[in-house]
């Protein structure tokens, strides 16, 4: 594959013109590098031994952090374990909000409502059910409590964070401004602001199927949501990418291309490795390493901080940056990092060093890549990654991209 990157004319650029135009901006500095510095400047004209006496300080809060996270973690999985194995009882499948999909279940785990960022659709289900026991009336409603679902309401719903809450101690609590944002908001779906007024439009469009498995006794009803609902979920999380992107030297595109991939623009997006929020943060590589950026020292960011939209969106930019400016600096031509670095988003550097010399060793991929033009990076590392879940993330971002770019 050898893609073209359009212009907002519709001309094609090629990679070479691409380099020099919508890609310079990927090459100065931030602002938290200097404050970094004067930190680190600041603190050595400190006494010995209060520098000695901060050091163990700090240290000893990276301790505790670490172990309150593992707890969390640990009680994460835990918890999954214990919930996926309750839903496989009663629904014969394990269908649970991960980076795509967001899913609410009853109480009784009689009745779940799947929104499907990915699909653009809402999946209303009822299990144990007669064919004609779910009325009009009930799905509108399901639909109107989703519509009326906030990101705090989200979390505190969550069975499996809940659970994970409980039993570590670390509290789950997003920023108020931030808890108010809509899972789903009407405003997408719809131009009437009264969710119960969405609902019933919804409901009764034709996007609409029914389907009944009388074996089972499962009642689904599948609504697709309308097209504009794929612009409107990205629009939203426009102002924050553009400001990040800005902050961090980078193509708002690539940010929001990033997030398309990741997540799909879904603000509960989770995986079990643990991953957290719109662009997919690992706490323990991407988030330390932001962290440094943004805070000046390692720190250890906790599911509150990942689950709110905006700072998800500071963190992922952050570590777009390390991985442009830093870990990848030594590929000089700016197209070809382009393309390493969307890739080490997803695999990291030493998977990517190994598609081009077959060692994990960065330093020594950046004779071999700088020998190459950047069509020829992107071929490399499209047939030569060593996962095709990444293989295919790259070709995903770069058609994203350009489309974010028009």
């Amino acid at each position: 594959m050898n893609p073209s990157i359009r212009n907002k004319s519709g001309k094609i650029v090629s990679r070479r013109m691409m380099s020099g135009l919508i890609l310079s901006g990927l090459l100065t500095g931030a602002p938290a590098l200097q404050a970094q510095e004067d930190y680190q400047l600041q603190q050595s004209y400190q006494p010995q031994e209060d520098y000695l006496d901060v050091v163990q300080e700090f240290e000893q809060y990276q301790e505790d952090t670490e172990a309150e996270f593992r707890a969390f973690e640990e009680a994460m999985e835990s918890a999954y374990q214990d919930f996926l194995g309750d839903i496989e009882k009663e629904w014969g499948d394990t269908r649970f909000t991960d980076q795509y999909q967001w899913v609410q279940y009853s109480g009784d785990l009689k009745q779940r409502t799947i929104v499907d960022y990915q699909n653009d659709s809402v999946v209303i289900e009822y299990m144990d059910v007669d064919s004609k026991e779910v009325t009009y009336q009930d799905v509108t409603q399901q639909l109107n409590k989703t519509l009326q679902t906030n990101i705090q309401t989200a979390i505190d719903s969550d069975p499996v964070l809940q659970a994970a809450s409980r039993a570590s101690g670390l509290v789950i609590e997003v920023e108020a401004d931030t808890a108010v944002e809509a899972m789903l908001p009407s405003s997408s779906v719809s131009k009437s602001t009264n969710s119960m007024a969405v609902a019933e439009e919804l409901v009764d469009s034709e996007g609409v199927s029914t389907s009944y498995l009388p074996v089972s006794r499962r009642l689904t009803v599948v609504i697709k949501l309308p097209e504009e609902f794929g612009m409107h979920k990205a629009e939203r999380y426009w102002k924050a990418t553009a400001e990040y992107a800005k902050a961090w030297k980078l193509e708002p595109a690539l940010v929001m291309a990033i997030i398309h991939t990741e997540s799909s623009f879904n603000p509960m997006a989770r995986s079990r490795i643990p991953a957290y929020g719109l662009m997919q943060i690992v706490p323990r590589t991407a988030g330390r390493d932001a962290a440094r950026m943004i805070f000046g020292k390692s720190k250890m960011l906790k599911p509150k901080y990942l689950f709110d939209p905006n700072n998800n969106i500071q963190v992922g930019a952050a570590y777009l940056h390390v991985l442009n400016h830093r870990y990848l600096k030594g590929i000089y031509n700016p197209e070809s990092r382009l393309y390493c670095t969307i890739a080490a988003y997803n695999t990291g550097t030493a998977n990517v060093a190994a598609a081009f010399i077959d060692q994990k060793s960065m330093q020594k991929a950046y004779d071999r890549i700088n020998q190459l033009e950047p069509s020829e990076v992107y071929d490399i590392l499209a047939t030569r990654l060593p996962y095709r879940e990444t293989r295919d993330y790259l070709k995903k971002v770069v058609g994203r991209y350009q489309l974010y770019i028009n």
